[in-house]
């Protein structure tokens, strides 16, 4: 498991060297156009090129959505008549490939900032153009009239696994092949299925998606009596063992975590067995 240090404001790389491999620290500072003083830099994610996507957050609490790419960052706009909310959510939904495509999320505008009521839409940043993905279905929550779809990964190729979620007939899943949808599971038809922690991607380049069944319960213990991980390709269902699944990568290992004693403990399925890491908190592969 390669280990990727990303830590407010600043990000390390690893110089390969032919001697040693001391690490190169960039600070991640605000785009020129952000000239306020006191203006902060957060990042979320890292691609093997070393680019990353945060956001700088102005005073006294606006977030601005930026890509950086060798340390220096262009901020990324956002689609006219909507709003750019995830630099408030600490829970993930931002990525960024190997390509420099970035996945986020925004929210349509109804004149109150940072509803929960706004309707929520994929966003989809490619050379800094925005793209904002269109809804799977024409499910809305009943409560509310409204579509909420939510990005839980990316891969190289640009494919995006997408959410819907709301009432349980908007339950689905979904892979964006670029130009239309594939349906995955659709919770309505009986499926059991649910993607856990989404700070990572749950997609790989080989559209295989690590995702949790929850056959007894929501818990993810670390025994198979409440929440399973397991990967799904296409719509095979491979169980793996108890917890929660955090990221798959493209040896299909993936990296879980479960709870023991109110504590987090984290694994790894290295493809043949479950490898256990001990007590800590998130981790990427």
């Amino acid at each position: 498991m390669s280990k990727i240090l990303i830590a407010a404001a600043v990000f390390l790389t690893v110089a390969h060297t032919a001697v040693a491999q001391p690490y190169n620290a960039q600070i991640l500072l605000p785009p020129s156009e952000f000239n306020q003083p006191g203006a902060l830099t957060n990042p979320f994610a890292m691609n093997e090129s070393g680019q990353v996507f945060g956001e700088v957050i102005l005073y006294p609490n606006d977030h601005r959505p930026v890509l950086w790419t060798d340390g220096v960052g262009v901020a990324l706009p956002v689609p006219a008549g909507y709003y750019w909310t995830d630099g408030f959510d600490p829970n993930g939904y931002q990525f960024v490939n190997n390509s420099g495509l970035v996945v986020s999320r925004v929210r349509i505008a109804n004149g109150i900032p940072n509803s929960n009521w706004d309707e929520q839409r994929v966003v989809v940043w490619q050379n800094g153009v925005p793209q904002v993905l269109p809804p799977p279905d024409s499910c809305a929550q009943s409560s509310t009239g409204h579509q909420f779809v939510t990005p839980f990964g990316v891969n190289n190729v640009g494919h995006i696994l997408v959410g819907t979620f709301g009432d349980t007939p908007c339950g689905k899943l979904w892979l964006w092949d670029g130009s239309g949808y594939q349906l995955f599971f659709d919770i309505a038809n009986g499926a059991t299925f649910n993607i856990g922690t989404a700070a990572r991607t749950h997609l790989n380049d080989a559209d295989h998606v690590a995702i949790d069944r929850l056959p007894g319960g929501l818990s993810p213990g670390c025994d198979s009596n409440g929440t399973i991980t397991g990967t799904m390709i296409g719509t095979e269902f491979t169980p793996i063992t108890g917890g929660s699944a955090l990221q798959i990568n493209n040896h299909d290992q993936v990296g879980l975590y479960c709870t023991m004693a109110s504590q987090l403990r984290l694994k790894l399925w290295d493809g043949a067995a479950v490898v256990d890491l001990g007590y800590g908190g998130y981790a990427s592969m």
